[in-house]
């Protein structure tokens, strides 16, 4: 049930008061945005070309993030602005009395590297680029992330944020509404006006169902006197079979690119082109959004990969497609289900996002690493073996690590590894019982692990959803790029983003009953007319 008018008024009155201006500071000229951004260019390839060459090579044996002496992290910007036990590395105020230069210098009395020296060269290039270092030309995001503890959550999360604060219950329209009001109002801005009944009409459509309204939909929604009739036009369009074909070929977009790979042909180990539709993929898409199953429960199903019913046999395909290339699964995985890209961290910790660390990367391989594409009568399969996918993986440092069963916001995984040198025997009974023809399932499935320790609960999933779908409906996430949900990318509105993806969760990953909130606010209503110097994060116009 909806509060009541009055009621939002009064909570919509408190909230704002508590937030105060804080969003005032956000303001900025055209002009000094434009020179941050190429200012962090610069510092980010200054740093990746010279500067973490020879950091890497004379430091990180002892401050990387496997050891940190001196709890010192010297793999990215953030954990040298950071610092350690002896304070930042690097000094923003005063970039020339930075630490960090002070004890490269050959004669210093806490000389660094303890048996080495750079080379004059070395030492001019890492000075040089310390010394372009101020702190009103960074970015603000490095700022925060440098504040952050590597193990913090995601600066999309903010806890003190009074949005944040509602309690659950609430109709999600009307938080989202509060929540862009009251950003516009600390702002200066204004909002477009709410768009007319034809304007409103075509936006849906074409979200909803693809297409344009025809003539005869359009004029019945113009001549339609009751109040609810937008309520109504969208609750219809969401119940149709259109929404359901057109939101299963955009998920299909956002799942598997818009360019349908080459396959090789059954005759040669797999389906021919176009094996989507072969293998019941786009039914089974289309059938989780007119059923409107709950997102958790998709997800499950496509990274499991291990159908029990005909109508989910489809779903192998998200993996199967990547044909056995175990770092292109990962990576998909993270982006298109955690909203986080993980790519550059293949070789190294994220140089900006501290949270996202090399062991993820390579933690997560090893959750596919022993899955293999198999062809059965019922169609195509992902196999897995019960033994292998041990290895190391080597930062840029040269340190060498064991790849572990470990991902973002969830606990590492405990598994048995044999002696380096033991020879593992594939025996039957590491495996369950299975129904002829379908793959064997290894008691310690990695990929069972996955889903039910990492997928099940973990907050980002949730996240995930929410800001790809409100940036499906307005253009650009409430974190942009949409599939950029780490520290380094602030939340436009972290407050309504935390709120929403809780909801979402609350809801029972209801994606049909997101959608409408989104489409009911009013903000998503609204002209597409921008008032001057509006910023497209603060959605005051469509």
């Amino acid at each position: 049930m909806k509060p009541s008018l009055s009621v939002f008024i009064v909570l919509a009155l408190i909230v704002y008061a508590s937030c105060g201006n804080a969003g005032g500071q956000e303001t900025a000229s055209t002009e000094s945005k434009t020179a941050s951004s190429s200012a962090a260019t610069q510092f980010r390839v200054a740093w990746e070309n010279t500067v973490r060459p020879v950091l890497s090579k004379n430091c990180l044996e002892c401050h990387s993030d496997s050891e940190h002496a001196g709890k010192l992290h010297m793999e990215t910007i953030a954990g040298l602005i950071r610092g350690g036990l002896s304070g930042s590395a690097i000094d923003l105020q005063n970039p020339t009395d930075s630490l960090l230069l002070e004890v490269l210098a050959p004669q210093a009395k806490k000389h660094m590297p303890p048996d080495g020296q750079l080379t004059e060269e070395e030492i001019g290039l890492i000075k040089n680029w310390v010394e372009s270092l101020k702190q009103e030309s960074l970015p603000k995001e490095w700022l925060a992330n440098a504040a952050q503890h590597p193990e913090q959550e995601t600066a999309s999360e903010k806890p003190n944020d009074p949005i944040s604060a509602l309690p659950l219950g609430l109709h999600p329209s009307q938080v989202i509404d509060l929540a862009l009001e009251s950003a516009w109002r600390s702002n200066a801005f204004t909002p477009a006006g709410v768009a007319n009944d034809a304007a409103f009409a075509r936006r849906l459509y074409l979200d909803l169902v693809g297409r344009i309204p025809l003539e005869s939909e359009l004029t019945l929604l113009v001549s339609n006197t009751d109040s609810r009739k937008r309520e109504q036009l969208v609750d219809s369009l969401l119940a149709s079979t259109e929404h359901a074909h057109h939101m299963a070929e955009v998920l299909n977009a956002v799942l598997m690119g818009r360019k349908e790979p080459e396959r090789k042909g059954p005759d040669k180990g797999g389906p021919d082109k176009g094996g989507r539709d072969k293998t019941g993929w786009m039914e089974f898409l289309t059938s989780a959004i007119q059923n409107n199953r709950p997102w958790n429960e998709v997800a499950r199903e496509v990274i499991l990969a291990r159908p029990t019913r005909a109508e989910d046999r489809g779903a192998v395909w998200y993996l199967y497609s990547r044909q056995n290339k175990h770092q292109d699964i990962a990576e998909a995985i993270s982006k298109d289900f955690f909203g986080v890209r993980i790519d550059c961290a293949q070789c190294h910790d994220h140089p900006l996002a501290s949270e996202i660390e090399q062991r993820h990367y390579w933690g997560l391989v090893a959750f596919f690493n022993r899955s293999t594409n198999m062809d059965t009568p019922d169609g195509p399969r992902m196999a897995e073996s019960a033994i292998g996918g041990f290895s190391e993986f080597t930062n840029i440092g040269g340190k060498s690590s064991e790849n572990k069963l470990v991902f973002l916001r969830a606990k590492p995984i405990e598994e048995a590894r044999p002696a380096k040198d033991a020879k593992e025997e594939d025996r039957e009974d590491l495996y369950l019982p299975v129904a002829g023809g379908e793959p064997k399932v290894p008691k310690f499935s990695r990929r069972q692990q996955f889903v039910d320790q990492v997928l099940e609960g973990n907050p980002l999933v949730a996240e995930a959803m929410v800001n790809r779908m409100w940036g499906w409906m307005f253009g650009r996430g409430i974190v942009h790029p949409v599939d950029a949900l780490d520290s380094f990318h602030p939340a436009s509105h972290p407050g309504l983003l935390n709120w929403l993806s809780r909801d979402f969760e609350h809801s029972k990953y209801d994606v049909r009953r997101l959608i409408r909130s989104i489409a009911l606010s009013r903000a998503y209503q609204l002209e597409s007319t921008a008032s001057a110097g509006s910023d497209p994060k603060w959605f005051a116009s469509a």
